[in-house]
């Protein structure tokens, strides 16, 4: 794709073919697969080949990502200090949630987060948070289209017990999980809205079962409600 420029917006199969070195009926077939998936595009009239509408949307989803991290980590830096946890900021692609940025605790003893760790929406704390505010269209969408398999013993994977966790977290204002997909892993996570009251996200706080009992629970929501509704403030002024 990098051979389509400003001065070649358009390029026909031979002139690809000829470019990268490859059999025509190759380039065809990979020109066939890029179209159907919106990534490039074809002219009846020049029988020619340019760019498509997805790489658009896929540019602007790097910039919205990279824009609500570095927007969201100074804060999550800061309450990784204060709860001695890990954090992380998670968005919803797909019917699933995925991590875009982690600050790192202090304890000894934690959980493995990774960037790019993806698990579906009813599977996790920042998951569900994110779920839990989505409209009911689309969370209906989401308990009919996607298997709820239990990972665990305590992933939530029945509709009515979902259903009643996503009203709990509506009511709290954030959720908690515990060994949902990992053992030992437990969480409290916080929902991010835009100007509009769109769910964006969620930022989670990591700890472990054995760390996070129910004091614990309530000092760990306690600092991240703080600090979301800092973050909320902040995205409020976003257009």
């Amino acid at each position: 794709m990098e051979l389509f420029t400003r001065e070649r917006p358009w390029l026909g199969v031979t002139e690809i073919a000829s470019e990268l070195g490859l059999h025509k009926g190759t380039v065809h077939l990979i020109l066939s697969t890029l179209r159907k998936s919106g990534y490039i595009i074809f002219n009846s009239d020049t029988r020619k080949y340019g760019l498509g509408f997805k790489l658009r949307d896929l540019a602007e989803r790097v910039s919205y990502r990279q824009d609500l991290r570095d927007l969201c980590l100074p804060r999550m830096v800061t309450l990784a200090r204060d709860s001695q946890e890990d954090v992380s900021l998670s968005i919803p692609i797909d019917g699933n949630w995925i991590i875009i940025a982690v600050a790192n605790g202090t304890q000894f003893v934690r959980q493995d987060i990774r960037l790019g760790r993806t698990l579906p929406l009813y599977c996790g704390a920042g998951g569900r948070c994110i779920l839990a505010f989505m409209e009911q269209e689309t969370i209906g969408k989401m308990i009919r289209e996607t298997p709820l398999t239990a990972y665990t013993e305590y992933t939530i994977a029945d509709e009515a017990r979902l259903l009643a966790s996503l009203e709990e977290i509506r009511e709290n204002g954030y959720a908690v999980g515990s060994e949902e997909y990992y053992r030992d892993a437990a969480a409290v996570s916080f929902p991010l809205f835009d100007r509009w009251g769109a769910v964006l996200g969620s930022c989670t706080i990591h700890s472990t079962v054995s760390r996070m009992d129910a004091g614990f629970t309530r000092r760990l929501a306690a600092l991240g409600l703080e600090t979301t509704g800092e973050i909320n403030e902040t995205l409020r002024s976003f257009g």
